[in-house]
């Protein structure tokens, strides 16, 4: 089991990795003439024209729209965008309710997939944790990290991943039967995997005692790019 989710881990870390895109950016005012209250009065009547004028442009109808996408299809690229994380298709025909059916929402998700698959495009759709997400597609991780850095991983150790693998594949499962199965105390590891997010308490035993029953989390498939838990890698013998 331990193996199986380390190259399914490793094989995850081959993928790009979506990219959440600042909501917004910084702006440095600077108001004429030297520093003192003159200054800053004027910086403050900057900022408030500025804002002025972004508040009357929202105002303001919607431009004609034009596009080679669908408009659906153009309303699911720009959530996924915006969104940066997954989200589930069912959520995404909920939110749209009342300007797409259902139907529709569902096979835009599919036509979007397979036209950034086809095209040259150098962004994708990745189906992962029960949801969907644009992700940067993987011949373009190199120019990627040259701007931006690399993504973040976690770092686990062995303990950890043996323990996570316990969890992943017997979940629901106790701390005791944890530690009967690895043959020492999981305290410290499965804290850590808990404050990684990797990890939860997934209900109580009804057994004597009603102790913790733990399983893996939407982080976790996320981490490990698993659609869901049957996805896992088949154990090794």
């Amino acid at each position: 089991m331990c193996s199986a989710l380390q190259r399914q881990r490793h094989r995850n870390r081959t993928r790009s990795a979506a990219r959440r895109w600042p909501a917004s950016s910084r702006a440095s005012l600077r108001g004429p003439g030297k520093s003192g209250t003159s200054s800053r009065s004027s910086g403050r009547s900057s900022l408030s024209r500025l804002l002025a004028r972004r508040r009357r442009a929202k105002r303001r109808p919607a431009p004609e729209y034009r596009s080679d996408l669908p408009p659906v299809e153009a309303a699911l690229e720009a959530i996924l965008f915006a969104a940066g994380a997954p989200i589930a298709p069912a959520k995404l025909a909920q939110g749209l309710r009342n300007l797409y059916p259902r139907e529709k929402v569902v096979e835009a998700i599919g036509a979007l997939e397979r036209r950034y698959a086809a095209g040259a495009h150098g962004i994708a759709i990745e189906h992962v944790a029960g949801g969907v997400r644009l992700v940067t597609k993987h011949e373009f991780a190199e120019p990627v990290a040259a701007v931006l850095g690399r993504p973040r991983t976690i770092t686990l150790s062995p303990a950890a991943i043996e323990t996570l693998s316990l969890i992943a594949y017997k979940q629901p499962i106790s701390k005791a039967d944890l530690e009967s199965v690895r043959g020492v105390q999981c305290d410290g590891v499965l804290r850590s995997l808990i404050e990684l997010e990797l990890v939860r308490v997934a209900g109580r035993d009804e057994s004597l005692g009603r102790a913790f029953l733990y399983g893996t989390t939407k982080k976790f498939l996320e981490q490990f790019g698993l659609r869901g838990i049957k996805d896992l890698p088949r154990p090794e013998a």
